[in-house]
């Protein structure tokens, strides 16, 4: 008996023994696949990780190239139109001073050239509208060196310049608005606006004779014609406007200005006339002083 009994409690001991083995190689093989799911979810985080920096590096560069394109082909056509219209450009420029502005370069300060525009009192038809299509296209490039500056300077900021940045192209703005200013008073002599002072017609004066040209007589009434015209037509815009505000308790928007446009459209003419006029009685001083 006590034999048998010894024998059943080395059963039981062995038992319990191999139940404690089993236990301890369960919780092993459980914390070893806890390990494993642990570096695999490390693993899928950094290869996601991964994946996303390559993918926005890929559209930075992707964006770096748009960019690089772009620019590259408007440095082209900036190149074509400047060197299209240098046989027929009357203003002498000097071509040492005159740059293009460098593709991905904001800091760009051209040198201020002189313009020496031809006296539009003294040109024909013709050569008129040589000189209107001449500053068309010296404006046309002079607007698109701008532009071109402006997208380098966003492109390479990610920001619009502001106006104290763009004082560093002051120069071309001051050269586009001579230009303009030009352009302006050709037009204006082309259309018929200057034909209150026709010296187009008047032949051109090749002896040193005293000759006095005709129109400068009628120019100071001229003038003060235009000058009381302006005066009515300003102070209808401030009734108008005054009638607004008091009718509506607000000053008029742009919208509602439009009822007046036609006057803003005559004082706009009367004020070009009165700049052509002043503009050819410069001319004729000039010319009297030259003849004297």
């Amino acid at each position: 008996m006590e034999a048998e009994e010894e024998a059943e409690r080395d059963r039981l001991r062995k038992a319990a023994e191999q139940a404690a083995v089993q236990e301890r190689i369960r919780a092993e093989e459980m914390k070893w696949k806890a390990w494993e799911e642990a570096e695999a979810i490390k693993e899928a985080e950094a290869l996601a990780a991964r994946r996303a920096l390559l993918a926005a590096q890929y559209e930075e560069d992707k964006v770096r190239r748009m960019d690089l394109h772009r620019l590259r082909k408007e440095k082209e056509s900036r190149l074509k139109k400047m060197t299209e219209p240098e046989t027929t450009v009357s203003p002498v420029t000097d071509p040492a001073n005159k740059g293009i502005p460098k593709v991905g370069s904001f800091v760009v300060k051209p040198a201020p050239d002189t313009m020496e525009w031809r006296d539009v009192a003294a040109l024909s038809k013709d050569q008129l509208r040589d000189e209107l299509t001449t500053c068309a296209q010296l404006k046309k490039s002079l607007k698109q060196e701008i532009v071109a500056w402006c997208d380098s300077f966003q492109a390479k900021m990610h920001r619009p310049p502001s106006l104290e940045e763009k004082q560093e192209i002051q120069p071309l703005y001051k050269r586009y608005s001579e230009v303009e200013s030009h352009f302006r008073a050709v037009k204006a002599r082309l259309d018929g606006d200057a034909k209150l002072v026709p010296v187009a017609e008047a032949p051109p004066v090749k002896s040193s004779s005293p000759t006095k040209l005709p129109p400068t007589n009628d120019a100071p009434s001229l003038q003060v014609i235009l000058t009381n015209r302006k005066r009515e037509v300003k102070k209808a815009i401030q009734d108008w406007t005054s009638a607004f505000q008091a009718a509506h308790g607000h000053l008029p928007s742009v919208q509602d200005k439009k009822e007046i446009l036609s006057l803003y459209e005559d004082y706009a003419k009367i004020d070009a006339q009165l700049k052509n006029l002043k503009y050819s009685q410069s001319i004729f001083m000039q010319k009297d002083s030259w003849r004297d």
